[in-house]
């Protein structure tokens, strides 16, 4: 596992200088991050929508260094991509998977910088909201020893609910698009209505999706931070037109639109 800053139970290493004033935000508005040294546990699943965020304050040099808890199901590129952001940002990211819940030994680096946190032997693999609620004990574990300043969590109803129901702030939930698209039933609608009263940030891809989780709760659009994940440049760019589909009748001086995903109406 690679080695960052600090080790995965938090090390010795020195703690950054606290500064006054908000830290400015990516849309320009200031986000207040909570000071202190671990999660602030509630009875409460977490702040009622629309009163200001109990976070205290940082600077902005201290905004470099924030200890990240990033929970995700499983690996993908996707997961990989923001892990990797995150540390060459040059914060402190652990990465927590509830597919690796049960395993003693998880696989794996996740990037260069991350650390991958094992969870406490007893525990079994999680996908469903209804798997997250057992997690609760060992995932409060896992924040006293991680000590994280935020959690970066998602899909929604699956690892954003088992933040939700640990009561820890700030949560900064993220949504997958299908999560919040795809009707899954009462037990996954009740699960994503809680995550999102529980978070303190929501960020999502589109507009859509910002309007799904405005229908499922008054959820303010001050705290949705609308970022389209786009693609790697590098790997994806336009080459050599081998398909010739603008030589087929009718076809020339068409828009075309292509779309690497399934034939179904939720995309």
């Amino acid at each position: 596992m690679p080695s960052g800053r600090e080790g995965p139970e938090g090390g010795d290493g020195p703690r950054p200088r606290r500064h006054r004033g908000p830290a400015p935000s990516a849309n320009g508005r200031d986000f207040p991050v909570r000071v202190g040294s671990g999660p602030r546990q509630t009875a409460e699943a977490g702040p009622p929508i629309g009163r200001p965020l109990p976070l205290g304050d940082r600077g902005i040099s201290e905004l470099r260094r924030l200890r990240i808890l990033y929970v995700s199901e499983d690996t993908t590129v996707h997961d990989l991509r923001f892990l990797r952001k995150i540390v060459d940002s040059g914060h402190q990211a652990w990465f927590l998977r509830t597919a690796d819940a049960g395993l003693t030994n998880p696989s794996l680096d996740p990037a260069e910088g991350a650390h991958l946190v094992p969870w406490p032997s007893g525990v079994g693999a999680a996908r469903e909201p209804r798997d997250m609620t057992r997690l609760v004990p060992a995932f409060k574990e896992i924040l006293r020893r991680v000590r994280p300043d935020v959690v970066h969590a998602g899909p929604v109803p699956t690892t954003g609910y088992l933040v939700a129901l640990s009561g820890f702030h700030p949560l900064l939930l993220m949504s997958w698009g299908s999560d919040l698209l795809m009707d899954r039933g009462e037990e996954w609608l009740r699960a994503t209505s809680l995550s999102l009263k529980s978070s303190d940030l929501l960020l999502c891809d589109n507009g859509v999706v910002r309007a799904k989780a405005q229908e499922i709760i008054s959820y303010p659009t001050e705290r949705i931070v609308v970022l389209p994940w786009g693609v790697d440049l590098d790997r994806f760019a336009p080459g050599p037109d081998t398909l010739r589909l603008r030589d087929r009748p009718g076809w020339r001086g068409g828009f075309l639109i292509l779309s690497t995903r399934s034939w179904e109406p939720v995309y």
